[in-house]
């Protein structure tokens, strides 16, 4: 077994759970504050220049977009990046929303609160990106099986905001293959080094 090959098959086996939790999280914010803050809600932070995150994110669109583009509430939904709406359980934001994102969580344990969500929610995004834009090198010699480590106590994070969510297809959020795949790593790695 070569390591590289191993590494980078445990790396893409994390694409489509990160996929189901930024599809998840982006539809079911939008759904919740649309219904509880008003249909307009959304459009209101996008014209409020005050609001840091909403003026920051409307900003990247646009850069993006052709000069006649105009953002709607819609297009925030399609557009944004999953940062934004990450910052939906840190505390400023999250006030703004009154409070109610948590609801999306329907299976969440009474002893979780907002922080341990944003927590794992931003190491969960930072992986994500580091994956997504090539900055994590595969992992092939036994000094880097610490970051094996975290990348794996990162998986458990993404597993339970999956479970949290609730009402998702088990298939879906089973990470046992991803368990299996560390494991023939550490074993790839510990076979090449001659151990």
């Amino acid at each position: 077994m070569n390591p590289e090959l191993v590494s980078l098959e445990l790396f893409a086996s994390f694409y489509p759970k990160f996929f189901l939790f930024e599809l998840s999280l982006k539809n079911r914010l939008y759904a919740l504050l649309s219904k509880e803050l008003g249909s307009d809600w959304f459009t209101r932070q996008l014209s409020n220049p005050d609001n840091n995150v909403f003026a920051q994110e409307k900003e990247l669109i646009l850069r993006r977009k052709r000069a006649r583009f105009s953002l709607s509430a819609k297009g925030l939904l399609v557009e944004s990046g999953l940062g934004l709406w990450v910052e939906f359980f840190n505390r400023p934001l999250y006030k703004l929303a009154k409070g109610l994102p948590i609801q999306i969580f329907t299976q969440l344990p009474s002893e979780v609160k907002r922080k341990d969500i944003y927590k794992k929610m931003e190491r969960i995004k930072e992986l994500r990106n580091s994956l997504f834009h090539s900055r994590i090198v595969p992992i092939t010699s036994s000094p880097q099986l610490a970051q094996l480590e975290e990348i794996m106590a990162i998986a458990d994070d993404l597993k339970d905001i999956l479970h949290w969510l609730g009402d998702l297809t088990p298939a879906l959020i089973d990470f046992t293959t991803l368990a299996q795949q560390r494991q023939m790593l550490v074993e790839a790695i510990r076979k090449s080094e001659g151990r």
